[in-house]
């Protein structure tokens, strides 16, 4: 409200965003017209399964045109067109953030399992599966060659950012919840009240980050703790400091006791540990920024009156 562009209604003003969101609308459109995505020739057809099915799609639009809702509704309440209350008006993103988190919760609930234990549970072979079936299969589970590798290292990492995204998805609706209650109230609440979900939250991915970092450190100071500078002597006893140091050495298989780990697969393991703290690192960065400017804006807002 510093006065800049003078008397201009705030449907002109975000020109740009209609331009933007017409542009994605008619991507999406176009993705949903050109049908289902051939089978390629390499790929049996017992194998094949669709990887943007007709629903997905469906699905991106309608969250996008919720989006585009919202912001058609902000437009017009801001510029007194419609007299609504602020509840009426967040309606939209009420529903695209649920959509959201539903997905992620469906994703954490998946299960990761290897060929062979799928077929073993289910007692046939994947290709004996209808496409039905196998489209059914790919909902319920995450399905990797072994337990070990980058594949399954994604699979885990990709649920474990589900995670993350299910506390940025609830701090934001209950952002918006407090949000809404203060301008449609009047209970003058102390905006430092209202975006304390948002504050919340970058605390709760930097710690989720760092977390993660430790778990990494640890999985790989158990592999090799030469990496930590550490002899074998020295990591074993530390361990049996601990009331879980015989549960563990019972727990180690013969092959982690005699065959000692290639130098390829310590540089990965390397790689690894420093990839986790990297990203641990430029959590913590980035989410000190947010607060930053986060406690910048509630500063200007308590001082506009």
């Amino acid at each position: 409200a510093d006065g800049s562009l003078g008397n201009a209604k705030w449907v002109a003003v975000l020109a740009p965003l209609w331009v933007w969101d017409f542009f994605i609308l008619f991507y999406h459109s176009r993705v949903i017209m050109m049908g289902p995505i051939k089978r390629p020739d390499h790929v049996p057809e017992e194998e094949w399964i669709d990887p943007l099915p007709m629903a997905k799609r469906i699905m991106s639009m309608v969250r996008f045109g919720l989006l585009v809702l919202f912001e058609v509704l902000l437009a017009l309440r801001l510029d007194g067109t419609i007299h609504i209350p602020w509840t009426f008006v967040f309606i939209p993103i009420y529903f695209w953030e649920i959509i959201a988190l539903r997905r992620k919760i469906h994703l954490i609930n998946m299960t990761i399992v290897t060929h062979d234990e799928l077929e073993l549970a289910i007692g046939k072979k994947l290709t004996n599966f209808s496409p039905t079936e196998r489209e059914d299969i790919h909902r319920r589970f995450i399905i990797v060659p072994s337990k070990s590798g980058p594949v399954y290292e994604a699979a885990r990492r990709l649920q474990l950012e589900a995670k993350g995204d299910i506390i940025r998805i609830s701090a934001r609706i209950l952002f918006t919840v407090l949000l809404v209650t203060n301008l449609d109230t009047g209970f003058d609440w102390s905006w430092w009240i209202v975006f304390l979900p948002i504050l919340g939250m970058a605390v709760c991915i930097v710690g989720t980050a760092f977390q993660n970092f430790s778990e990494i450190q640890t999985e790989v100071a158990k592999r090799d703790s030469s990496i930590f500078g550490m002899t074998e002597a020295e990591h074993n006893g530390e361990q049996q400091g601990t009331p879980y140091a015989t549960m563990d050495e019972n727990n180690k298989t013969s092959a982690e006791q005699s065959e000692p780990l290639t130098n390829e697969e310590k540089e990965e393991l390397k790689a690894k540990l420093m990839q986790s703290a990297t990203r641990a690192v430029a959590t913590c960065f980035s989410q000190c920024f947010s607060i930053f400017l986060v406690c910048l804006l509630i500063g200007k807002i308590e001082g506009a009156g």
